[in-house]
């Protein structure tokens, strides 16, 4: 995949953010560390002269929502986007970005429209089972990354002109033989660790009062509601309904369901449509939205993600819906009754109120949880009641540990003082470096190619962040804060 399209994410910009936003952001929310005089309403970020909008910055992060949506084929919200990190993410891709651009500028690092066009053109992404460049895989990957091919090409360019000085970093890197070898072999170590992982729903928290409980039920009404619902009479035609053979039961199918549509349209009851016409009698059941009934099980197969649903939510009692196609046949709902929602008693959903109970208390408990657990590691040196297991974990690979975790538990130096807390999805993982195994292989051709490229990545990295120190970089980050804070209140 064209590298821009994770753009920055885990290159050199990475390194170089940190080192510029030290300057003007400990951490995203909440920490301040700004300066005073950068404060005007519609300033979101500045690098020298060069400022950029939160409306700008809100279109960056539109993309990056669509970028991810697409993958996922689910909507991401900006309120997810903002709690899983991606509005910081979106500051550091932007500020990385101009950073970046001022390099190029100050170097004469460029590149030409010809030589986009020739990338563009060779990358596999956007080429057919032949090799040949294909518009629509280009135009395709455009729309996912909402550019136009201006903005595309603008993005080449700087990319490429990276790409020059990287490359002239790499002729200089293979003239250290020694370095290489040092970091294959650093590449190559393993870890040995004791891991364990405290899950939020391992914790112990009692047992609510009945008080307490209802005071959750009053305050999470919405999570106790029944839905609203809709009784309705729901007929599905078919030709099997109808005598003759099969064009002549295609045929009397049509005319059954325009004569219908003529009795319905005169204002005639479905049912009774139905036996006038000889047509099957309707099936009565109860459904909600999304078709489930009051069980929480589909109330009709027909009514599985069917459109229809949503005409029948709009109606009211005694109106029917347009006859819709269905399969071989059509299918045709009147409503009987609307049910409203309504809160469901409390003693029909105690269970439920005490698991959610439960799980707050647990969520809440779980800092508290891990930050003793840490403190027994580091001041008395033991594990107090916990089991941890050993594994031995490679920089790449592990059997047990999230592969995400592994670039800190190397970075993490040994010994149970230097213990350290990993949050995951409904809990965290606690680590300690118990030993590094260093690497008694032989080093292979390959293994140095991947070392020559770290080490130019670091080449680059230091060679990025001395020209970055002539920059000023400041991030206002309670402009932003303010103007995305309406989003954490939606729904």
């Amino acid at each position: 995949m064209i590298s821009f399209f994770n753009k920055l994410g885990n290159s050199w910009a990475a390194k170089i953010i940190c080192a510029a936003l030290a300057l003007s952001m400990m951490a995203f929310w909440g920490l301040g560390g700004l300066s005073d005089g950068f404060s005007a309403d519609n300033k979101a970020i500045s690098v020298d002269s060069t400022i950029i909008t939160v409306n700008h910055l809100n279109q960056a992060l539109d993309r990056e929502r669509a970028k991810i949506s697409g993958l996922t084929g689910q909507n991401l919200t900006v309120k997810k986007a903002i709690e899983i990190g991606l509005l910081d993410k979106t500051v550091q891709q932007l500020v990385a970005e101009q950073v970046s651009q001022k390099i190029s500028d100050k170097i004469g690092l460029t590149a030409s429209d010809e030589a986009v066009r020739k990338y563009v053109e060779r990358h596999p992404a956007f080429q057919d089972a032949q090799g040949n460049f294909d518009a629509n895989l280009f135009y395709t990957y455009l729309g996912q990354l909402r550019m136009n091919q201006a903005e595309l090409s603008e993005e080449l360019k700087k990319e490429l002109a990276n790409k020059h000085l990287s490359i002239a970093l790499s002729k200089v890197a293979t003239q250290n033989k020694t370095i290489i070898e040092n970091i294959a072999n650093i590449q190559k170590e393993k870890r040995e660790i004791s891991a364990l992982l405290i899950k939020e729903s391992d914790i112990s928290v009692g047992q609510p009062d009945n008080t307490t409980l209802k005071d959750y039920y009053e305050a999470y009404q919405e999570e106790f509601t029944a839905p609203e619902y809709r009784q309705i009479q729901l007929l599905y035609i078919t030709p099997s309904d109808f005598k003759g053979e099969k064009e002549t039961a295609y045929d009397r199918m049509y005319q059954a369901v325009q004569d219908l549509e003529d009795a319905l349209g005169s204002g005639a009851p479905l049912k009774e449509s139905a036996e006038k016409l000889g047509l099957p009698k309707p099936t009565l059941l109860i459904t909600d939205f999304s078709g489930l009934n009051q069980n929480g099980k589909l109330a009709d197969k027909t009514l599985d993600k069917n459109p229809l649903l949503q005409e029948v939510f709009t109606l009211s009692s005694g109106e029917s819906t347009s006859i819709a196609d269905y399969g071989n046949g059509f299918l045709v709902a009147e409503v009987d009754k609307v049910i409203p929602a309504a809160l469901k008693p409390f003693e029909n959903v105690k269970k439920d109120v005490i698991a959610l109970w439960k799980a707050e208390e647990q969520k809440a408990k779980l800092p508290q949880t891990i930050q003793q657990t840490l403190t027994t590691l580091t001041e008395k040196g033991n594990w107090s009641k916990y089991k941890p297991f050993k594994e031995v974990v490679e920089l790449t690979k592990a059997k047990q540990i999230p592969v995400e975790l592994l670039s800190a538990i190397f970075d993490q130096s040994v010994g149970m003082k230097n213990a350290k807390s990993y949050p995951t999805n409904g809990g965290s993982w606690i680590i300690v470096v118990n030993k590094v195994i260093p690497n008694s292989e032989k080093i292979s051709t390959s293994e140095k190619m991947d070392a020559l490229a770290v080490y130019t990545q670091d080449l680059l990295s230091a060679t990025q962040q001395s020209y970055a120190k002539d920059f000023d970089v400041k991030v206002n980050e309670k402009t932003i804060q303010k103007f995305f804070s309406a989003y954490m209140t939606e729904e």
